[in-house]
């Protein structure tokens, strides 16, 4: 991505993807023990890798009410699983929905939205949708949807009829990143919230993993699938151990 890119980029340093608990321990990749894990998302545009962890996780009762850093840590898994189905889906454009008078039923109202756009496409539509709730009592209602580019946005947009909409186009795979980065800034922090965001059924981006004997073997892995545009930042002396992270732009053909 290069410049511009935003901490929140770094998720992979706090969330260990391609890692698996399994019983007590730390999952142990096929094929031996080895010392460093990477999770490669092909198109998704991005490889992480990291230090295994050896010791045993901690099994403690449910909360009622989830401590700060579980929030914080399910926030940052929803917002890298957000960002990568936003990229390998191509879903370049943002319409923001905004209504005039409160609504008594905003997942029926975006969802009627998502079904008009549908027959926009000619062939499988993937969307996702982030939805900011007044309940905090800073924001209005609003809907951010995510959907690909497509000619005919204006009509597509004319279809909301509750306020106003807002349209932003995103060129990069870079771009598409921070705009996710963006809208996950009103994801529900409260445990009783609606999950922090939806998107189309179906697996558009599937992770290959991999073990590791050493750090540089893991960065070497991860960076092998790289363009020579891809950017990595390593944070070496992380509280979870030695990790990094890659991103770059997919090469692929460009969809209206």
């Amino acid at each position: 991505m290069g410049e511009g890119t935003s901490d929140l980029d770094m998720d992979t340093t706090y969330e260990p993807e391609g890692r698996e608990s399994s019983g007590g321990t730390d999952n142990k990749f096929p094929g031996g023990h080895e010392r460093f894990w990477v999770s490669v998302t092909p198109d998704a545009g991005v490889a992480s890798f990291g230090e295994v962890q050896s010791r045993i996780l901690n099994r403690y009762p449910h909360r009622a009410d989830p401590l700060p850093q579980t929030l914080a840590s399910a926030h940052r898994r929803a917002r890298s699983q957000l960002r990568k189905h936003a990229v390998a889906a191509q879903l370049r454009v943002c319409v923001t929905l905004t209504y005039e008078t409160e609504p008594s039923n905003p997942v029926g109202d975006v969802d009627e939205f998502i079904a008009n756009a549908s027959h926009h496409y000619p062939e499988k539509f993937h969307w996702a949708v982030v939805t900011v709730l007044s309940e905090d009592c800073v924001h209005r209602t609003h809907h951010h949807v995510l959907i690909p580019r497509n000619l005919e946005i204006d009509k597509i947009a004319s279809s909301w009829g509750k306020g106003m909409v807002h349209i932003g186009f995103n060129p990069t795979d870079g771009d598409i990143r921070r705009m996710v980065n963006y809208v996950a800034q009103d994801f529900p922090k409260r445990p009783s919230s609606r999950p922090r965001y939806r998107r189309s059924r179906g697996s558009v981006c599937r992770p290959i993993r991999f073990g590791a004997p050493t750090l540089e073997e893991a960065e070497r892995l991860a960076s092998s699938f790289a363009s020579s545009q891809g950017n990595t930042r390593s944070a070496i002396n992380s509280p979870h151990g030695a990790r990094g992270v890659i991103y770059w732009d997919v090469e692929r053909e460009r969809d209206l």
